[in-house]
């Protein structure tokens, strides 16, 4: 699938590896009923690395690539 204005494939547009995609969502559920008035950002950064990998895409890739698909 591309995106509409840049003509490029969508890498969200792939199916995500389950098990990484269920562990993120884990961290993010743990680290708010942990604490629901803060929410570490360790857990944050931890949590967008699983959905990275999820859709097999580079650490780097907000800062490099991400804002190319808003």
């Amino acid at each position: 699938m591309h995106h509409p204005t840049h003509g490029r494939r969508n890498p969200f547009a792939v199916k995500p590896d389950p098990a990484h995609a269920a562990e993120a969502c884990r961290i993010l559920i743990g680290a708010y009923m942990d604490d629901p008035s803060h929410v570490d950002w360790n857990d944050v950064q931890e949590a967008l690395g699983k959905a990275l990998a999820a859709f097999q895409l580079p650490p780097d890739f907000i800062e490099t690539e991400g804002g190319r698909w808003q």
